[in-house]
């Protein structure tokens, strides 16, 4: 298997995400062990959970495989190509193409979400309602379908 030269430069962007704030991604708990690395990354264990994970944990490239690819994606995914052609570019599986397409749209509302924090205040909700399969409706005025007999010139 083929391993990439260099870190690309989202997963040294998480890396750092995780560094300034190093947590648990399970429980939370801040007790963390650095524990040796998995495909160039850093592997952590927490010690209240014992769970182990790495920066890409809990992100949208969680579980994403051939990493060294990502980049040719991403370009191809920024010149707008289509699906197919992405997927023959980097010789992926058509569903593959798909997968990659919405976990990278997926990753760019994860980095740019900010956190909100405080009180939240929302001064209206509009729920949209539906009368399907209602034989009776009282709040609205019955439509009309078809001509109206009123405007029928005889």
């Amino acid at each position: 298997m083929q391993h990439p030269d260099a870190i690309p430069a989202i997963i040294e962007h998480l890396e750092q995400q995780l560094q300034s704030d190093l947590r648990c991604p399970k429980c939370n708990h801040d007790h963390i062990n650095r524990w040796g690395t998995l495909k160039h990354l850093q592997r952590y264990r927490c010690k209240a959970c014992h769970k182990t994970f790495t920066a890409l944990t809990g992100t949208p490239l969680a579980r994403l495989r051939k990493r060294e690819l990502w980049m040719q994606y991403a370009d191809s995914m920024l010149s707008s190509e289509a699906l197919r052609k992405a997927a023959a570019r980097c010789h992926v599986h058509l569903s593959t193409s798909f997968r990659w397409r919405h976990r990278f749209l997926k990753l760019a509302d994860y980095l740019n979400t900010p956190v909100l924090t405080g009180i939240i205040e929302a001064d209206q909700t509009m729920f949209r309602e539906s009368f399907k399969g209602k034989r009776k409706i009282a709040k609205r005025p019955v439509r009309k379908r078809g001509n109206d007999n009123k405007k029928r010139v005889t």
